[in-house]
């Protein structure tokens, strides 16, 4: 890559026009010339503007490829150890993921640039348009002689969709990356990738028994290793999947397990075992308490800066009052709800309160808008790649039409309905 190309490139990427990048420095004119490549910079303006672009000066000439390439590998195992990356660090390795690298390089570089913009940065959209970029250079086939590198940027991939709510896209890459999790010989790396692989084929498959086993190998992982974090989240997990087992009472004992566990401090945790023991109340349906456990989940995420997760109680909220016919709080708390739901980055959740929302209109004797408002989101669950939203919709719109006795309708929604349980069944 062209230096003028460079300098423009990390000037777009820290969000800066010609202007403030020059201010002081030199024309806008004279940096326009260079970032064409009409003709070439001096020194003193590189050494001028480096700062300003937050790398250093050689990594603008860019001469000497080997010390690149060990900078780049240097960076991608500290941030593994410690998901730190300055902002320099992070200005380089955008620089570089556009150049001319082997393939071990750009797996580094992407999978530390995304794993960057999912964890520390929690920017879904700068991660996705990461991994955009990085299926150019990255192939899907894997190469046996980067057999790490692939692991690692396999599990990012996994994190990357299941963000996005992708869930057999998380699953192909989590089930890539448990072929060789063993070479690391790693107790924690495989608990996490065990974690993980229960997380979500919990929302891809009807057998619950092989989720419990993932989240039962997690937790003897991080048990012997005793990880509290790691023992925490699969005492939850495990409470979870018994519950969708239809073992309540050891669910109950697994969320509660948990409880004691968690600190006075950690407010996540807590809000997360209230709205699954809310989970666990509502199936045994004793729907008084299962609210409790739902506010007050409500209230320990009011605690914490991102709030985006209180779309979980205000569902299970919704469902519930939808069942006493309170439209008021309905209305309420889909409103509440859809307001922090973005359809790009949590589409399965979007979905999932259009589809209820429709229903409210069902249940309001508003058949025709219940019909045309299915339809629609049936069609946006296919744009979405939501296999098993689209196979549930589709049989909830047959049965409706099946009792309508609009039996061609109802005939045409149940094959859509089979077909794409088929293609969850071979995904």
């Amino acid at each position: 890559m062209e230096i003028g190309e460079k300098i423009r490139q990390l000037r777009i990427h820290k969000k800066m026009t010609q202007g403030q990048l020059v201010d002081g420095i030199s024309s806008i004119t004279y940096l326009s010339r260079i970032e064409n490549g009409n003709i070439k910079p001096s020194q003193a303006f590189i050494q001028s503007i480096a700062p300003r672009l937050g790398v250093q000066i050689e990594d603008l000439w860019g001469n000497n490829e080997e010390s690149i390439n060990r900078r780049i590998i240097t960076i991608a195992k500290e941030f593994r150890k410690k998901q730190i990356l300055t902002e320099e660090e992070l200005s380089f390795l955008s620089l570089q993921a556009n150049e001319i690298h082997s393939l071990e390089i750009y797996l580094n570089i992407y999978t530390t640039l995304i794993d960057y913009y999912l964890k520390s940065n929690e920017d879904i959209d700068g991660a996705w348009r990461t991994y955009q970029l990085a299926t150019k250079f990255i192939p899907r086939e894997l190469n046996e002689s980067l057999l790490k590198e692939f692991y690692y940027y396999y599990v990012v991939c996994g994190n990357l969709f299941y963000f996005r709510q992708d869930f057999f896209m998380a699953n192909q890459f989590y089930s890539s990356a448990e072929q060789f999790v063993e070479l690391f010989n790693d107790p924690v790396e495989e608990a996490r990738l065990s974690y993980n692989l229960s997380l979500v084929k919990d929302e891809i498959i009807e057998d619950k028994t092989v989720c419990i086993f993932y989240a039962q190998k997690a937790y003897n992982l991080y048990s012997e290793q005793q990880y509290e974090q790691g023992i925490i989240n699969s005492l939850i997990i495990l409470g979870i999947q018994h519950h969708l087992h239809q073992n309540d009472e050891k669910a109950l004992t697994y969320l509660h397990q948990a409880m004691e566990l968690i600190s006075s401090k950690d407010k996540l945790s807590q809000a997360y075992v209230e709205y699954n023991l809310g989970q666990v109340y509502a199936g045994k349906e004793d729907e008084e308490k299962a609210i409790q456990h739902y506010l007050t989940s409500l209230e320990l995420y009011d605690q914490i800066p991102s709030n985006h997760r209180k779309i979980y109680p205000y569902l299970r909220l919704i469902e519930l009052f939808t069942r006493k016919k309170d439209w008021n709080l309905v209305e309420d708390y889909l409103q509440q709800a859809l307001s922090l739901v973005d359809p790009e980055k949590a589409s399965l959740m979007h979905l999932k309160f259009l589809s209820i929302k429709a229903n409210t209109y069902r249940l309001r004797d508003n058949e025709l808008r219940y019909e045309k408002d299915m339809h629609k989101i049936i069609q946006l669950s296919i744009q979405k790649n939501q296999l098993k939203l689209v196979a549930t919709f589709a049989s909830e719109l047959a049965n409706h039409y099946y009792e309508k006795r609009a039996y061609k309708k109802a005939a045409d929604y149940f094959v859509t309905a089979e077909n794409y349980t088929k293609k969850m069944n071979l995904s």
